[in-house]
């Protein structure tokens, strides 16, 4: 495409035009001329994408740190950056006042103050925001929105407590040894904890 140019001078003259600067000593040859035309169409078209999405990425918004923990959550519920809210059917706020851990008791002590309850016959995703978190088990979370790969909320790592279920039996129940038999080898074979996953 150069006329008496090295390819130095070429490399240099292509790299002026990428930052907008103009190009000499081209040939008038017909089939340069479009490849020229080329040249220039894609030298003027990227310096603007490029700063279009540089722009565009300096004016976003910064993405909102979540909390993982109790902690966590406090912390930013106390910054006024969250709401919490926790379920009208349950005792999950007044175990937060009477947990005897401080950051536990100031976040219980916000929700009661705020009055931030809801219901479940509420609908969750109607509630839930950015800036919202939810006390809720991580079994009626799931249940209500979905599980992880239809979930579109972040669920927590960090638990408030762990239940424990049982089985009632009839007294005088004819196959107790049976029964805990299978139900250890349940529990000695992890199986519990692959009907999570």
């Amino acid at each position: 495409m150069f006329r008496n140019t090295t390819l130095l001078g070429s490399f240099l003259l292509v790299l002026g035009s990428i930052l907008t600067q103009g190009m000499r000593n081209v040939k008038d040859t017909p089939w340069r001329r479009v490849l020229f035309g080329l040249w220039l169409t894609i030298a003027a078209v990227m310096p603007f994408l490029y700063n279009t999405c540089f722009l565009s990425f300096l004016t976003m918004p910064e993405k909102m740190h979540i909390p993982k923990t109790f902690k966590e959550l406090s912390d930013a519920v106390l910054d006024g950056k969250y709401k919490c809210l926790v379920p009208k059917e349950s005792i999950d706020g007044d175990l937060l006042l009477e947990s005897g851990i401080d950051y536990l008791v100031k976040l219980g002590e916000t929700i009661q103050k705020n009055h931030w309850k809801y219901s479940y016959a509420e609908k969750l995703e109607h509630l839930l925001d950015d800036t919202t978190a939810v006390i809720i088990p991580r079994v009626a979370l799931e249940l209500l929105l979905g599980s992880p790969p239809y979930l579109n909320v972040k669920a927590s790592e960090d638990s408030s407590g762990i239940w424990h279920s049982g089985i009632a039996l009839k007294k005088g129940f004819c196959c107790r040894k049976r029964l805990n038999d299978v139900l250890n080898g349940i529990i000695n074979g992890g199986l519990y904890k692959k009907m999570d996953q």
